[in-house]
């Protein structure tokens, strides 16, 4: 690095920035209708065997992926919750972007076994809040 490059970074370093001082603006949250729309899926999976959460996460994913492809998935914003799985029942939420959810119960449709064992996806509820969501899966 040269000389004249190192004096200029200690003059700002020494009389500071914005950013440094910490007084950039802030940026202006989204108004509710520019946010993305969510949905919560309570799903259900039937089968004989248990499956634990990270099997049923991979397998849904590769099931979304062959359904509506890389992009698609990605497009879906698709997010488990694993802290809403339960394994007595083997009942979880995702959340899904709210112009997938079809996608999304298409693909689950398609998925037919998991690691050799025959399932059924069943979808129980679907609500645009976590706690409507979570109501359902305790209660039904």
């Amino acid at each position: 690095m040269c000389e004249e490059g190192r004096e200029n970074i200690a003059a700002f370093i020494k009389e500071g920035s914005d950013f440094l001082r910490g007084k950039m603006k802030k940026i202006k949250p989204l108004m509710p209708s520019e946010r993305e729309k969510k949905r919560y899926l309570v799903l259900e999976c039937i089968s004989e065997q248990k499956f634990d959460f990270p099997e049923l996460q991979s397998a849904l994913t590769q099931a979304v992926r062959d359904y509506i492809g890389l992009l698609g998935e990605a497009g879906a914003g698709i997010f488990f919750l694993k802290n809403s799985f339960e394994m007595q029942n083997q009942r979880f939420i995702i959340k899904v972007r709210n112009n997938y959810v079809d996608e999304l119960l298409g693909s689950l449709a398609l998925l037919d076994n998991i690691n050799g064992n025959r399932v059924i996806m069943r979808s129980i509820f679907c609500s645009g809040t976590l706690h409507k969501a979570k109501e359902k899966l305790i209660n039904s």
